[in-house]
């Protein structure tokens, strides 16, 4: 196992697990649920996107995780966490500035809390799974 730089190994786990990831499993998740159901309540169709998008991120950090730790040795898995989830935090405002400028009033305040309670989980999830394997 390598033993490369924090920021190399929390920039990975940024990528792989909130971004990329996250990104093809909600994909696959929208394909099936479109394909299957018609959801025509609006209520409906928000608690469906908050549990894709859960069960998106969870899934990623945690495939992230599997695959940093085979790869690479954590000697200090906080420095990693905080890092990737700054790293994670840039990439989803930078993701989400245009939409962002151009929203108004509430749906300004949903895009916030929506950037910010994504970051939360990640960081969240990577406490769940991000462990010292030295």
């Amino acid at each position: 196992m390598k033993k490369p730089q924090s920021w190399y190994t929390a920039s990975t786990h940024a990528l792989t697990g909130g971004i990329i990831t996250p990104l093809v499993i909600r994909f696959i998740i929208f394909a099936i649920i479109g394909s299957v159901i018609t959801i025509s309540s609006f209520a409906t169709q928000v608690v469906t996107v908050l549990i894709a998008n859960a069960l998106a991120l969870w899934a990623g950090v945690y495939l992230s995780n599997k695959y940093i730790a085979k790869k690479y040795n954590i000697d200090s898995p906080d420095k990693i966490i905080n890092l990737s989830t700054l790293f994670t935090l840039i990439i989803q405002v930078l993701i989400s500035l245009k939409s962002l400028r151009v929203m108004e009033g509430s749906d300004f305040v949903y895009g916030i809390i929506a950037v910010s309670s994504f970051v939360i989980f990640f960081y969240i999830f990577s406490k769940l799974y991000v462990k010292r394997n030295i």
